[in-house]
Order: C-alpha cells, then sequence, then structure tokens
C-alpha cells in the first residue's frame, strides 16, 4: 500500500532555486537581446539597476508562521512578526529575569555553570576558532567561492568602504576597547599565571601578545563566519534575513517548521544576553568617569539611570533605520575613538609605541599558531610541583581566553547578522578581508598605544619601589609618565582607562571626549541589536513596523535594568557568566555552519556560471535575427544540476515534525520506535543490501544486527554496572557506544554511495553519535523510496 510523504519533503526550497534562476536568466533576456527599441531605451536608461533587476524575493510566500496586524506596509500602526520565535526569546530572556529577581543565588548557579564549562569544554573552544579561521582562509583563496557577490552577480555595495569599516568595527567591539583597551594588558603583566617566572621584558610583551590573540584575527573570525553564512543565505540565496536560514542546506524546508522558530528564537535570545552583558560593562566604566569627572554617585541608581538614557536615545536611531541612524552615529564614534588614539600616540612616548607595533606583530604572528591550539591542559591540572601560583595558573584559560572566545560566539549573532546586512555587493574575499584584516590593524595600534602606555606607567612605579597596593599613591598630579607613581595594577579595571588619560594635562579634556564615544558605542551597539533581533523574531522582514524596532530596544534596556537592581554588578556577573553558557550550544551550532556554508557556495557558484553562460550565448546569437528566436527558445532555462540532486539530509528531522492524519502518526511513531529501540532490525536489512547486494539474506543480517545490537545494548548496561559496582569501567561503556556510532556512520556513507545521495561523512557520524534514531529512521525510507527527487509527489511503497 502506498503511502504520500509530507509535503516538506518536496522541496519547496528547490522551487524557490528554479524561481530565482528563472528571474534573472529572465533579466538577461531583456537586457542582453531586447525585442525592441522601447526595450533598448529602457535598457540604456537602467544600466545601473542591473543588479536590482537580476534579483528576485523569492520568499515573498514564505510559509513560516506569522502574525500580522494592519497594512502590509504600514510602519506605524502594524505588528508583523514570528510568534513562535519571539515567544520563545521572550520566554527565555524573562524568565531569566524573574530568577535573578526571585532567587539571590541565580548569580552564584550561572557562575558554577561557566566554571564547568570552561574546564570540560576548553578543547571544543580552541577547536572551533580554528576551524572558522581556516575555513575563511579556504574560502577568501578559493578560485570560484572567493569571486561569489554576496547579492545579485553585479550588484554594487550600498555603503562606501570607509561608512562599512566604521559600522562594522563599533558593532564589533566597540566598548570593549575602553574597558579592556588599558587593563588587559595589566592584568596579566601582574596577575599570577603562566608568563608570571619571565623577566619583567618578557612578561610585559607576553601581555600584549595575549591582548590581541584574544582580540585578534580569531575574534573576527567568529563574526565573519557567521557574517557570510546570512550574507550568502539571504542576499546571494535570496532566503530571508534570519539565522535559521543559514543551515537550510542541511535542513532543508525543516527551516519553516517550529525546529527554524527554535532556532531564531534561541538566537534572539543569545542575541539579548549578549548586548546585556557588554552594556553592564559599558555602564559600570560610564559610571567611573561620572564619578571622576563630576563626581556623579557610582550606585546602581545612577547605572541605571545611565542604562535608560542609552536606551532612549537607542530607540532613537533605530526608529529611524539603519541608513540614518545607525550609519551617522558609527562614523561619529569611529572617528571619535581615531581621534583619543592618534592624540595619545603623540602625547607619549611615539618612537616607543612604533618600537612596540613592530615588535607585537612579530610576535603575534610567531605564537599565533602555538597560542590557537594552546589549552592549558596541564595548567588546568594545577599539580605542577614548581609552579607557587598553581591556582591561579590552573583558572587563568576559564578566566580569560575561554571567556573571551564563548562571549564572541554569544556575540556573533548579532555581529554577523549586522555585517551581512551592510556587506551587501561586496565579494566573498572583499568581506572576509575586510573583516579580519583592517579591524585587527586597529585594534593592534589601539593595544599598543594604551596597553604600552599602562605597562610603561606600571614599570616605572615599579621601579621607583613601589612594589604593593599600599604604598601605592593614587594622588599624585603628575606632568608626564615619568612622574607618575601610580600602581595601575591596584586600581579597579574601570579606572585603569581613565588613569592612564590622566597622565597629560588635557586627560579631563580626553576622558569626556572618551566618555561621549562609549555612550555613542553603546548605542550603535543597542540600536543594532534591536534591528537584529527585531528580524530574528519577525521572519526577516527588512522593513518591519517601528513599534516593535522599538519594543526590542526598550527589551534590551528592561534586562539590564532589572539585573541591575535585582543584583548590582553581581547579576551582571551572571550575565557575563549565562553569555559563556549560551556560547557554548550556539559554538556547537556555528560549525554546522561551515558545511552549510559551503554547500551554499557551490550551489550559487554552480547557479552563477550557468547563468554566465547563458548569457553568453544570447550574446553570441543577438546579431542573428533568425537565430535569435531560436537561441531564447534552445536556452530555456534549465536548472543546474546542483538543483536536481536528492537532498535526503534535509529531511534526518522529518519524524519530529508533521503527521498527516491519525493513521500516519500512529505508523510513524511505530517505526520511529524500532528506531530508538531497535535500530539494528532496519539497519541490518539496510547492511546487508548495500554492502552485500542482497537484501534477504538472513545471515549477513543476523552478522549486522548481532553486532549492533551487542555495542548498543552494552552500552547501558555497562553504565548501569559502573554506577552500582564496577565504577572504573564507564569509559568502556561510551567506547562501545562509539562502535555502535561509527558502525551506523558506514552504513549510512555506503547507502549515500549507492543511490548517489550528496552528504558529509563526519556529518553523518555527528548524526548517529547525537541522534541515530533519525538516521535509521531516514535511512528506512531512503531504502524504500527508490527514484524520490525535490520535486512532484512521491510514494513509499
Amino acid at each position: 500500500m502506498a503511502k504520500t510523504l509530507p509535503s516538506y519533503w518536496r522541496a519547496l526550497g528547490m522551487q524557490w532555486d528554479l524561481r530565482r534562476i528563472h528571474h534573472q536568466n529572465q533579466s538577461a533576456r531583456r537586457q542582453l537581446a531586447p525585442s525592441s527599441s522601447e526595450d533598448i531605451n529602457n535598457n540604456n536608461n537602467n544600466n545601473n539597476n542591473n543588479a536590482t533587476a537580476a534579483e528576485v524575493r523569492v520568499w515573498e510566500d514564505d510559509p513560516s508562521v506569522s502574525f500580522k496586524l494592519g497594512h502590509p506596509k504600514a510602519m506605524w500602526l502594524a505588528l508583523r512578526t514570528n510568534p513562535r520565535a519571539s515567544g520563545i526569546a521572550l520566554v527565555i530572556l524573562w524568565g531569566f529575569v524573574i530568577w535573578a529577581l526571585v532567587d539571590p543565588s541565580a548569580a552564584n548557579e550561572f557562575t558554577s555553570w561557566r566554571t564547568w564549562i570552561t574546564y570540560h569544554f576548553t578543547w571544543l573552544f580552541m577547536l572551533e576558532i580554528n576551524v572558522f579561521l581556516l575555513f575563511l582562509i579556504y574560502v577568501a583563496l578559493h578560485p570560484r567561492y572567493s569571486k561569489l557577490v554576496i547579492g545579485p552577480p553585479k550588484d554594487k555595495p550600498e555603503f562606501g568602504f570607509l561608512t562599512w569599516m566604521t559600522m562594522l568595527f563599533t558593532t564589533g567591539v566597540g566598548i570593549g576597547l575602553f574597558f579592556f583597551g588599558a587593563a588587559e594588558p595589566i592584568w596579566h603583566y601582574s596577575l599570577p599565571n603562566r608568563y608570571s617566572s619571565l623577566s619583567s621584558n618578557e612578561r610585559a610583551q607576553a601581555a600584549i601578545n595575549l591582548t590581541l590573540f584574544h582580540w585578534g584575527i580569531h575574534t573576527w573570525g567568529i563574526y565573519a563566519v557567521l557574517g557570510l553564512a546570512v550574507g550568502v543565505a539571504t542576499y546571494t540565496r535570496g532566503l530571508p534575513l534570519t539565522f535559521k536560514f543559514t543551515l537550510y542546506p542541511l535542513l532543508g524546508d525543516l527551516t519553516f517548521s517550529w525546529i527554524g522558530d527554535l532556532l531564531d528564537g534561541l538566537t534572539a535570545a543569545t542575541t539579548v544576553f549578549g548586548v546585556c552583558t557588554s552594556l553592564g560593562l559599558g555602564v559600570l566604566q560610564i559610571n567611573t568617569g561620572l564619578n571622576r569627572l563630576f563626581k556623579l554617585n557610582d550606585s546602581t541608581t545612577t547605572q541605571v539611570a545611565i542604562v535608560w538614557i542609552i536606551t532612549v536615545i537607542a530607540t532613537a536611531s533605530v526608529a529611524s533605520g539603519i541608513y540614518v541612524g545607525i550609519r551617522r552615529l558609527s562614523e561619529i564614534a569611529f572617528l571619535l575613538s581615531v581621534f583619543i588614539a592618534v592624540t595619545v600616540f603623540f602625547l607619549g612616548d611615539t618612537w616607543f609605541f612604533l618600537n612596540l607595533m613592530v615588535q607585537s606583530v612579530g610576535y603575534y604572528l610567531q605564537w599565533l599558531p602555538s597560542l590557537s591550539f594552546h589549552a592549558g591542559a596541564f595548567e588546568q591540572l594545577g599539580t605542577a610541583p614548581d609552579d607557587d601560583n598553581a591556582e591561579a595558573t590552573q583558572s587563568f584559560m576559564n578566566d580569560w581566553t575561554i571567556f573571551y572566545f564563548a562571549w564572541w560566539i554569544s556575540w556573533a549573532p548579532f555581529v554577523g547578522m549586522f555585517l551581512a546586512r551592510i556587506s551587501r555587493g561586496r565579494t566573498v574575499r572583499e568581506f572576509v578581508v575586510g573583516c579580519i584584516v583592517t579591524p585587527v590593524a586597529f585594534e593592534v595600534f589601539w593595544f599598543c598605544v594604551f596597553g604600552g602606555q599602562a605597562l610603561e606607567m606600571q614599570r616605572v612605579t615599579e621601579a621607583a619601589g613601589i612594589t604593593t597596593c599600599a604604598s601605592n599613591n593614587t594622588s599624585s598630579s603628575p606632568s608626564s609618565p615619568a612622574n607618575d607613581v601610580t600602581l595601575l595594577s591596584c586600581q579597579a579595571t574601570t579606572e585603569i582607562f581613565f588613569d592612564v588619560l590622566d597622565t597629560w594635562q588635557i586627560g579631563e579634556f580626553l576622558s569626556v571626549v572618551s566618555l561621549i564615544c562609549l555612550l555613542l558605542y553603546f548605542v550603535t551597539s543597542s540600536d543594532s541589536a534591536s534591528l537584529i533581533v527585531d528580524s530574528l523574531t519577525s521572519n526577516g522582514d527588512a522593513i518591519s513596523p517601528i513599534p516593535q524596532r522599538i519594543f526590542w530596544a526598550f527589551t534590551e534596556g528592561a534586562t539590564a535594568t532589572a539585573l541591575l537592581v535585582a543584583g548590582g554588578q553581581e547579576a551582571l556577573t551572571a550575565l557575563q557568566a549565562s553569555s559563556i553558557c549560551a556560547g557554548l550550544p550556539f559554538g556547537i551550532l556555528m560549525l554546522l555552519l561551515v558545511p552549510s556554508t559551503l554547500s551554499a557556495m557551490q550551489d550559487m557558484a554552480d547557479e552563477r556560471d550557468a547563468l554566465a553562460h547563458y548569457c553568453k550565448k544570447l550574446v553570441e546569437q543577438k546579431k542573428d535575427d533568425g537565430g535569435l528566436a531560436r537561441a531564447l527558445s534552445e536556452l530555456a532555462p534549465h536548472p543546474p544540476h546542483h538543483l536536481q540532486r536528492q537532498h535526503w539530509m534535509h529531511h534526518a528531522l522529518t519524524p519530529l515534525v508533521n503527521f498527516d492524519g491519525l493513521r500516519t502518526p500512529l505508523r510513524a511513531m511505530k517505526a520511529f520506535f524500532l528506531s530508538v529501540v531497535c535500530p539494528w532490525w532496519q539497519s541490518s536489512s539496510i547492511a546487508s543490501h548495500v554492502f552485500h547486494n542482497d537484501k534477504g539474506s538472513w545471515r549477513w543480517r543476523a552478522v549486522w544486527g548481532s553486532w549492533l545490537a551487542l555495542t548498543l545494548y552494552a552500552w547501558p548496561t555497562v553504565l548501569i554496572v559502573s554506577a552500582f559496582a564496577l565504577r572504573g569501567i564507564w569509559p568502556i561503556a561510551w567506547v562501545l557506544y562509539v562502535c555502535f556510532a561509527c558502525t551506523l556512520t558506514s552504513i549510512r556513507n555506503q547507502l549515500r554511495s549507492s543511490k548517489d545521495i550528496e552528504g558529509w561523512i563526519l556529518l553523518d557520524f555527528a548524526w548517529c553519535l547525537l541522534a541515530y534514531p533519525l538516521v535509521v529512521h531516514q535511512m528506512h525510507t531512503e531504502v524504500h523510496c527508490g527514484g524520490c527527487d525535490g520535486g512532484g509527489e512521491h510514494h513509499v511503497v
């Protein structure tokens, strides 16, 4: 008896691809082979709009769930949102806020989670950042992918290079340069760590080197990976501006289901967590500056007032849109930061700064490979017999390196999606180089100036015999660095930057400019995040109603306010820890962006080549009046080969999404139950079929079934025994389970080869390891659905 597969097996996305290709080919016909003089005149008048003519919004009939109120194009009295994605984000955010308000121990709970994550998953974070960087280098050097335009084939950048860089920079790091610019090198120099046994000169250089590593190319590589994935999915392929569609090559049309809404909701919540973390640190920095300049109380009340001042300004900016508010504020903030850095560069020892920059670049390049893979394996053990500061050395990776990279990952949804939004029209190579090289060059300048000045002050004070906080004199008013007797390592993190500025007589003026710059950086971060969160929760609506943007801007301010009132700085510390907790699962999710983006770029490169071939044939036969009609008929837009391939990997999550009728779910639940409890039953039949070409052979089925059953059932059995009796044998259980996953992966890979199904063996192994029932269900359907392709009605016999 035949049964119809659910509708999402028909690959709606393939239909979108066909529509986009058809539209682009029709545009090429109108531009290269006009049928009348009127068309020629229209073509000449619209040469500057070729990119727009080649674009089609293939997602105007997006089947994702949505709630709409008011006129479709209204900007004020309207509402257009995805209730599931919005609900998930709001439940997570407000649930966290209520927990922080009600439970005084919430901050300690999140801090303990952060400690557990950084200790157990240091290797994963370090592996992730290197995978991201290697992926970007690969696509930037690839002869085809590097030339792919983020947008239609002939699209031009929306923003000039300088404007693009200012928006990119202010969104990516901004406030962190002021908070950590002078403080981080001081802490690396003075606090116990693995460099404590070095000489003073070596420790100073190591402090700058570590700071550059934490803020360097790996940081921007995290942002660029997500930005590139979103840019290719949205502006090259034509899908909505949301995170879920970056995984479309892996999930297929399941991105329109609750699974895609869950991804967008989690991404929106992660974005708000990251923004509020940075917002909290910035509020502390601004409050310290106001206290030093205007004697304004350093209190929670003042900090709440600062939060809402920033929120109100950000609301006005986000209401005005990306082209007016965010763009202009980003340009002003960046120019002010350049003014401050250049001023300090010439006020201080300029020749020392120049030496330090050249030297630090060399050290950074020299130590980058080892730092990139250093996971602190022996330091985290804390058992070094010759280390007097074993405890501090043990926690160094947790407190600094892993904290930073987890924070960057939790910040990546916001920065990456904003980068994609402002980078339309740029090639992949230009995007990668612009996102990594240019910001890092400015960061080298910034940290060498402020970090170098801070280290010089620290060392001069130590040379004067002041080595303890009890003997530190912070009341002096030196006129030059040589007269400074402030031991910066005794100061609070928020004080160190202003202490450096106070070295000179115009220190107060520079402090005022810094406060203005800090305020603008936070406004640009807040309003940019509001736009991105609104896009995530409204199915990628690029012109969403203004009240929605304002709502998310106030949600960010309310979240930070609630945390400040609930626990002050301790609550913000918990929020920082929550960012790290969010960074772990989201980092794993970002790893999937690598194969997904590669698949999308391969598809789009093939499509662009087919379009170029189509245009070339039109041009060749354009002069032949008789041949033109023949050319247009012979060159009817056919989809490239990649659109006709079977994307079975899209549908691994089929059992979790949709069932039609009553008998279908019961039948599917039965099959899924067998996949969970008895995966060897179906897998053994599939293995004997694909490996031995003998589907009914009971011998091969018995062999495969016995091995799969042994490795699977022995896994929980050994775990139970180790819990109550032999406690040291639990690793054997996981070895057996890995053997089971490897066996299932080999069957899956052989099935792909026999049916010419695309896929990655590493992804197969990940699915088998994490969700083997879905893999078994998928293989069973593929074997019994011979010849099914991406479209039409599919039947399983």
